[in-house]
């Protein structure tokens, strides 16, 4: 069903996963948690729901003599939630844990704050939970996104196995004939929020104002490249993140990127021999494009080093190299072949095969668009891939986000060029 993460407010962002755990958890009005636990364990049956960015997951699996009464207690979930006030309380604890704790990996902060200074500090797509926002959730918050979000009008079911499609299609009307939007809902599903990137001016307008506004019109008028640098005090080595505004899966470029990033990565990849192997800068590095359907991605690029400086200038050249020089056709059949190899994986299970055609009709996708996607990879000429580096890849303007000790990196970064900001990430509470 569509919604996810970005359909959480504001005031309570997390809400739609931890809605979905506690949904599952509770068990429903008929089947409380133990009774629904039990009987699906009795059953050797599994059932299991999740929230991911865009949209919520139930799934199940079961023997197809059971499918009916599985399908039943899903349907209990869906219709009839307990939500009760015990499991939210559990499920609040254990994500309260995880906020208190989610500065500890220095590349989960690099990452964070990348995604704020580019998307936008309260952007839908870089927000995160608050101990204050999940504390103050109920189990009649839970319900109100359930009853805007979970609606029959806007799911999207599929089932795979050995039954047949008239019997089980009759089955599912008999089950879940009855399910209809809450009462007080709008005639039409909600639609799924999305937002708009701007391009890479604003961007680095805006990160200068996030991180100082004090000091934008002096890092405007700096020709060197701003590094936002997170103290993390008695740090050996840094998290560097890097990135930019990327693209959706919508633009024509994005098989020719794809084809560029797998040139990059990996053993082999230019960035793997040339800052790994060569200069011995970091132990892995990795560049990728983001490209989601309904809005543009990022481009990022992360390495764990102990020098910042020397590694977001030597891979600053790799990027610039990449804009004018076209791939080897050594290089450029290696890197199709790695994604072509990976098309086999599509169709391992059929669950995998479920899921794919399950997701496309969600995203509005069509449904060969998995051989279209292998058709056009296989296409992809060097020249191609140059042009695409070319519109695409700014590596001197990229936003930077250092995280590592300030007492010894800043001055590095500093004697290398780059216009240093100290960056102070916003407290959880």
């Amino acid at each position: 069903m569509p919604g996810g993460q970005v359909s959480s407010p504001p005031e309570h962002v997390g809400l739609a996963s931890i809605a979905a755990a506690v949904q599952r958890a509770g068990g429903s009005r008929a089947h409380p948690a133990d009774q629904m636990d039990e009987r699906l364990e009795d059953l050797a049956a599994s059932l299991e729901a999740s929230a991911g960015q865009q949209s919520t997951t139930f799934d199940f699996q079961c023997m197809t003599g059971d499918t009916r009464e599985v399908l039943g207690l899903l349907g209990e979930l869906l219709q009839q939630p307990a939500l009760p006030r015990d499991k939210l309380s559990l499920v609040q604890a254990q994500v309260t844990n995880i906020i208190s704790h989610r500065d500890d990996n220095a590349s989960g902060v690099a990452r964070r704050e990348l995604y704020k200074l580019l998307y936008g500090q309260d952007s839908i797509y870089a927000r995160t939970p608050t101990l204050s926002g999940v504390a103050s959730l109920t189990p009649a918050d839970l319900a109100a996104h359930i009853a805007a979000w979970q609606r029959p009008d806007g799911a999207i079911l599929g089932l795979v196995g050995d039954f047949s499609s008239s019997d089980m299609m009759s089955t599912v009307k008999e089950v879940l004939g009855s399910w209809s939007p809450a009462a007080g809902q709008p005639a039409a599903p909600l639609a799924r929020p999305h937002e708009d990137l701007p391009d890479l001016p604003s961007v680095l307008a805006a990160a200068a104002a996030a991180a100082d506004a004090g000091n934008q019109q002096q890092q405007q008028q700096q020709a060197s490249q701003v590094v936002y640098l997170v103290d993390r005090p008695d740090a050996k080595q840094a998290s560097v993140y890097t990135g930019e505004p990327g693209i959706s899966l919508s633009d024509p470029d994005c098989y020719a990127l794809d084809v560029l990033a797998s040139t990059l990565n990996g053993f082999g990849g230019t960035l793997f021999d040339e800052l790994r192997t060569r200069q011995g800068l970091a132990y892995s590095v990795a560049a990728n494009w983001d490209s989601p359907v309904d809005h543009r991605g990022l481009f990022v690029a992360a390495a764990e080093t102990v020098q910042p400086a020397k590694f977001i200038q030597e891979l600053s050249g790799v990027l610039a190299s990449v804009r004018v020089e076209p791939p080897t056709q050594q290089a450029l059949d290696k890197a199709r072949a790695g994604l072509l190899n990976s098309f086999v994986f599509n169709f391992a299970s059929s669950y995998s095969q479920l899921q794919r055609t399950l997701v496309y009709q969600l995203l509005g996708l069509p449904q060969d668009f998995l051989f279209t996607y292998r058709d056009r990879v296989e296409a992809v000429t060097a020249q191609q891939v140059v042009d695409a580096a070319a519109r695409h890849l700014h590596p001197q303007q990229q936003v930077v986000v250092v995280v590592g000790d300030a007492a010894v990196f800043g001055p590095q970064l500093t004697e290398a060029g780059f216009e240093v900001q100290a960056l102070r990430p916003a407290p959880a509470e």
